[in-house]
């Protein structure tokens, strides 16, 4: 160090916690003390980190270990190294971490992901594996800003998508890179400087201008530096989060299952947790079922809802009893922002196809909230489940956001169309198979409804209007659990006095809303505006409204699917974008996990409507 240097010339950014002997002690992966929370990993060179002019396997040991003294002092977690192996990524490849491009992230897990929680035989240790460590040199010049270190979202954290990416920086950087992107393993955020200002944190990413740093040698930076990169401490924020977390690894899987009869809270699938967590999860029966029992890696429990502690994977079903109805189709749940909720059922025409293919488009009641949005588009996540007794076979699966003002509706008809409609008029007459006046059963939307049976129905007339710019029925309906499913018909008069039906529509399980075009068929003959509903099963009906309004401005938008995840076969994308007889298939028991790209809102209003394609059979019992 020149003579003329004082402490006051540089920044000293000596780890305090280093507890290295001797490079070689670090070049063979040995900690003293070692922590007592371990984190197995398993490390993944790129061609062109392995071309460095290094050993590049000697120097990732050295700073993953420098990179963990300070979180083995702090919180006993101790970065173990299972082992190194190559991994080629793609050249062409322009991003560190991009939400809408391909990037090394998805290189990397596309590649290596496969290994995480595998068992694995290494030099200095054997274990499962907790976490994968991508280690690039390739440029990637598209990062805006540049990016040196990539962890996991908290969505990805939460399924056990645990990863680190890292591009070297610097010797007096990379074990504080190393250190940072490890937190955020144990949820640990970016952030800037803590307020009110205090020492810096090691997750900090404001910088300070540095001239000089010292880190077992003489550094020449003049630049810029975030906190990040060169501090070992955290703020109180996240020292708490990284202690709380801190024996987090390695991960379990609860595997929740539910008999015909029911579903659970969590919704039937696998979930990962963090060792030791607790877990409690609610059985509750559909209507003519109740709940019976629990078996937990087999052994059987009766209380509801259940507390399963996390000390080890483990495999929960609930068991229902048929107490009377019937029933069951695959059934949609929409991501509400916190969980999975139940929508409705889908492909209900398949009830009477004979195994022909339908399509289905639903507009779904129920919330869907991004799981993420940014400024270029937002993710969207369902489900499709099949708990019942149904084997289901989907061909394609499309998700479509209606864009619209505020002041219309949108609904969609049994046909395709996407109608607008705005404070429909109600009946003037509604008179059932006998005579008797169902008038109140059908003016509003309050759950006093007319009921159906085969044989019945109920013939409807509005007050005469302005048809000039088309005409709709706007039906609110649903079916109760039963075992025969067949469309309401809807009928007008023809010149000849005989009803005539011009459409059809199914009940679902839940209350939907269904809209038809009925321009070019009313007025009738006589010029009025008379409909008859037509039933062959027990459906219900509680509202039935006129709208002649305009058909109003809307902007439709077809999402694009990012993923779709069979619970037992892995990726099935491919089997359900295109209309070839290609199928994805539930059984009892499975689930389809759906994630959607689509651009952000411009409007007032968003509705979505899921278009399905495809069959379903009965499971004999």
């Amino acid at each position: 160090m020149p003579e003329n240097f004082t402490t006051e010339d540089y920044l000293n950014t000596t780890n305090p916690y280093s507890n290295l002997a001797s490079a070689q002690g670090a070049l063979d992966e040995v900690d003293d003390p070692e922590g007592s929370n371990p984190l197995y990993v398993l490390v993944f060179g790129d061609e062109e980190r392995r071309g460095m002019a290094f050993n590049w396997m000697e120097y990732a040991t050295f700073q993953l270990e420098r990179g963990d003294e300070a979180l083995v002092a702090n919180f006993g977690i101790d970065i173990r190294i299972l082992g190194f192996l190559e991994w080629d990524s793609n050249d062409s490849i322009e991003y560190m971490d991009d939400p809408y491009e391909w990037d090394l992230c998805d290189e990397l897990l596309a590649d290596k992901g496969h290994y995480l929680r595998t068992w694995y035989d290494g030099e200095w240790w054997s274990n499962y594996v907790d976490a994968i460590i991508g280690l690039t040199g390739q440029s990637t010049p598209a990062d805006d800003p540049p990016t040196a270190g990539v962890a996991p979202s908290l969505n990805e954290l939460n399924q056990g998508i645990i990863f680190v990416l890292l591009k070297w920086l610097g010797y007096w950087m990379d074990d504080n890179l190393v250190q940072h992107e490890v937190s955020h393993l144990y949820y640990a955020p970016d952030h800037p400087e803590p307020q009110p200002p205090a020492p810096c944190c090691a997750m900090a990413y404001h910088p300070h201008f540095q001239s000089w740093i010292w880190e077992d040698g003489l550094w020449w930076v003049f630049a810029d530096i975030p906190c990040a990169y060169t501090a070992y401490s955290w703020c109180t924020n996240c020292h708490q989060t990284i202690q709380q977390n801190s024996g987090r690894y390695p991960l379990r899987t609860l595997t929740i299952s539910a008999s015909s009869g029911g579903t659970t809270n969590p919704t039937p699938g696998t979930y990962i947790y963090g060792n030791g967590s607790s877990v409690t999860v609610t059985a509750t029966a559909y209507t003519f079922y109740v709940f019976d029992y629990w078996l937990l890696d087999g052994s059987t429990y009766y209380q509801n809802p259940i507390t399963v502690t996390m000390d080890s994977d483990h495999t929960l079903t609930a068991y229902f009893q048929y107490s009377g109805g019937g029933g069951g189709c695959p059934y949609v749940y929409t991501w509400d922002g916190q969980q999975y909720v139940m929508d409705n059922n889908l492909l209900p025409a398949s009830e009477t196809s004979n195994g022909a293919d339908v399509e289905d488009r639903y507009m779904l009641e129920q919330p869907l909230v991004p799981m993420y949005q940014v400024a270029r588009g937002s993710v969207y996540s369902l489900q499709i489940r099949e708990f019942e007794h149904e084997h289901d076979y989907f061909d394609q699966v499309k998700l479509l956001a209606v864009d619209h003002s505020s002041n219309v509706n949108v609904a969609v008809s049994p046909y395709g169309e996407i109608l607008t409609y705005s404070n429909p008029a109600p009946p003037i007459s509604a008179v059932d198979k006998d005579g008797i006046n169902v008038l109140s059963q059908l003016s509003s939307v309050d759950g006093n409804y007319y009921q159906g049976y085969n044989g019945s129905h109920i013939t409807i007339t509005f007050t005469s209007t302005d048809v000039s710019n088309g005409i709709k029925l706007v039906i609110r309906d649903d079916l109760p659990p039963v075992f025969e499913k067949c469309p309401v018909y809807v009928q007008v008069l023809n010149a000849t006095g005989d009803w005539n039906t011009v459409a059809t529509f199914h009940t679902r399980t839940y209350w939907a809303t269904d809209i038809i075009n009925m321009t070019g068929y009313l007025p009738d003959p006589e010029g009025n505006l008379k409909v008859r509903l037509c039933f062959v099963s027990t459906d219900k009906i509680d509202y039935v409204g006129l709208d002649t309004t305009p058909q109003a401005s809307i902007e439709v938008h077809q999402a694009f699917l990012l993923s779709a995840f069979h619970s037992t076969q892995g990726n099935v994308k491919r089997l359900l974008v295109e209309n070839d007889q290609t199928y994805a298939e539930l059984i009892p028991g499975e689930q389809i996990q759906l994630t959607f790209r689509l651009q952000n809102n411009q409007n007032e209003e968003r509705t979505f409507i899921l278009y399905t394609e495809g069959h379903y059979s009965t499971i004999a019992p």
